[in-house]
C-alpha cells in the first residue's frame, strides 16, 4: 500500500508522450501511466520481487493482465482475432493495484517448503563473468542455462519486459544473448575452464542445453560440450544426463521447432 500511494502521487507527471508508440499500442493510456510509475517506485525502492510480478502480468488477454489483447510468451497484438468493435471491454482501463497484488498472492502460494536448519549461501551473478560478491573460494554448486544458440530471440521475446527494465533498444542485446554456433562454442570452452577453476572439489555444474535446429540440421550441443569435457584441460567430468523431448503445445511460438529437446548435463569437479 505504501509504494502504491507513492506510484499515485508520481502517476500525474508520467508523460505518455516520451514513451515509444509501439508501447502504447499494447494499453490502455491510463493502466500504461500507472504501470510506469509503479514500475519507477519498485526501481526506486529496489523492489525486484514486486517489479518481477509487475512484468509478469504485462501482457495477455486474460482478465488478470494489463494489456490489450495479446500474446502471453511473445508480446504481439491479437487485435484481428480480437477486434474492439466487438471485444470493446478488453480494450478498456484494467486497474495495476488489484491485478497485481493477486499475482503477488498467487506467487506465494508456491513458495517450496525447506528445511531452515540448512545453511546455505545462494549468490546471482553473470556466468561469464563473477561477481567479487560471491565468495569465490566456497563454491560448491553452479546452475545455469547457456543461451540455445541463437534459436530463440531472447531480446525480442522480451522487448515488452525489457523496455520497462530500461533497455530502450532490445536489438543491441540478441547477439549477445542468442551467439551463432561458433561463438557459443568459445564461450562454453572458456566458462568449462572458468568454472573448473571456481568450483570446489566434487563440486558440481548443471546445464540445462537444448538440441537445436538450424540451416537445415539439428545441432547436438550436449555432445559438443561432452567433448569438451573429455579434454585435459576441463576438469568437469559428466556424471547425470537426462533428456526431455519437448512437446509442441509447450512451445511459446506456433509452429515454431527449432529446439527440438532439452538436456540436462550434470557435470562434478574432479582432481
Amino acid at each position: 500500500d505504501i509504494y502504491w500511494q507513492e506510484a499515485t502521487d508520481d502517476r500525474e507527471m508520467i508523460d505518455l508522450r516520451k514513451i515509444p508508440r509501439w508501447v502504447r499500442k499494447f494499453f490502455h493510456s491510463e493502466t500504461l501511466r500507472d504501470a510506469r510509475a509503479i514500475r519507477n517506485v519498485m526501481l526506486r525502492h529496489h523492489q525486484y520481487l514486486l517489479l518481477s510480478c509487475l512484468l509478469g502480468i504485462l501482457h495477455h488477454w486474460r482478465p488478470g493482465f494489463l494489456s490489450y489483447p495479446s500474446s502471453h510468451t511473445v508480446p504481439y497484438l491479437k487485435d484481428k482475432l480480437y477486434p474492439r468493435s466487438r471485444y470493446p471491454e478488453l480494450y478498456a482501463y484494467r486497474a495495476v493495484y488489484p491485478r497485481l497484488l493477486a499475482k503477488v498472492r498467487r506467487a506465494f502460494k508456491r513458495v517450496p517448503q525447506v528445511d531452515r536448519q540448512l545453511v546455505r549461501s545462494v549468490g546471482q551473478s553473470d556466468a561469464m563473468r563473477p561477481t567479487s560478491k560471491l565468495n569465490l573460494q566456497k563454491i560448491s554448486a553452479i546452475i545455469t542455462s547457456p543461451p540455445y544458440m541463437n534459436s530463440l530471440s531472447y531480446a525480442r521475446d522480451n522487448r515488452l519486459r525489457l523496455w520497462f527494465l530500461g533497455v530502450e533498444n532490445h536489438r543491441m542485446l540478441e547477439p549477445v544473448l542468442s551467439p551463432c554456433k561458433t561463438q557459443f562454442l568459445n564461450m562454453m570452452e572458456v566458462l568449462l575452464g572458468l568454472w573448473s577453476k571456481l568450483l570446489v572439489r566434487d563440486g558440481v555444474c548443471v546445464l540445462v542445453l537444448g538440441a537445436v535446429r538450424r540451416d537445415g540440421k539439428y545441432h547436438r550441443l550436449p555432445e559438443e560440450i561432452l567433448k569438451m569435457t573429455s579434454s585435459k584441460w576441463c576438469r568437469l567430468k559428466p556424471t547425470t544426463i537426462c533428456k526431455n523431448i519437448i512437446p509442441d503445445i509447450r512451445r511459446a511460438r506456433v509452429n515454431c521447432r527449432s529446439t527440438r529437446e532439452e538436456v540436462i548435463l550434470v557435470l562434478r569437479k574432479r582432481n
